[in-house]
């Protein structure tokens, strides 16, 4: 169940005490069924919120669902955690809820509801919702009827199309050095020995030391990956 992103519930999610009223509330750890089974000092226990991924929406809104067509899908409490206040000793202060569904799954999908939120003020601003797992933006721009918002991609896609342009870029260098072979050939990065960009002293100095083991060596190096397997091994 969605919970208000003023609410207890909200608070302890982010590994936070609430106070209302004047009063301390803190989630106890679970086990006792009894608040005065519990012992000074209470300590905090967030274990439940940081394991479950509880729901938000913003205070600004109000929240109702449409239960008629859920079907057998009802709201329960969760017995799992009980959150107590701190006062002079802890006081019972509510359990989570959440849907349950009491059918087979594949059926989930012949039974619809709505969650609906309405705002409690104009929505001039930008507001974040996490509802099942998933954060949604609501912004003016998605509430205008003039205005269409431009999706924004994610860090995956723009992974995605960059990698698309370099093949892009690579595959048509490719196909220009099929055309053109000689283009390479007559290059002078061919003599760029150690591939960093330049030719220099750096690079007349490779060409030198293969020469020179190749004429004291039976076998002679034929590729510059062999020479450098040679240098850095030593």
């Amino acid at each position: 169940m969605p919970y208000p992103n003023d609410s207890k519930w909200y608070a302890f999610s982010k590994g936070e005490e609430y106070t209302e009223y004047d009063k301390t509330y803190k989630p106890l750890s679970t086990g006792h069924s009894d608040p005065h089974e519990y012992t000074k000092p209470y300590t905090a226990d967030y274990t439940y919120f940081e394991t479950h991924d509880l729901s938000f929406y913003p205070k600004e809104y109000n929240y109702s669902h449409n239960q008629w067509v859920w079907g057998e899908m009802w709201c329960n409490s969760n017995k799992n955690t009980s959150i107590y206040m701190f006062d002079t000793y802890p006081t019972y202060a509510g359990s989570v809820e959440y849907f349950t569904w009491h059918d087979a799954l594949p059926k989930v999908n012949d039974n619809k509801t709505e969650l609906i939120f309405t705002p409690l003020i104009d929505p001039t601003d930008t507001y974040q919702f996490h509802i099942l797992g998933h954060d949604i933006t609501v912004s003016p721009d998605i509430l205008s009827s003039h205005i269409v918002a431009t999706p924004q991609i994610s860090e995956q896609e723009k992974y995605i199309a960059e990698l698309e342009k370099k093949n892009a870029e690579l595959t048509a260098e490719i196909e220009r050095l099929k055309q053109d072979p000689s283009s390479i050939q007559d290059d002078i990065m061919r003599l760029d020995a150690n591939g960093d960009g330049f030719v220099n002293a750096v690079d007349a100095s490779i060409v030198l030391s293969i020469y020179a083991y190749n004429s004291t060596n039976k076998t002679p190096l034929t590729k510059l990956s062999d020479y450098f397997k040679i240098v850095n091994n030593k």
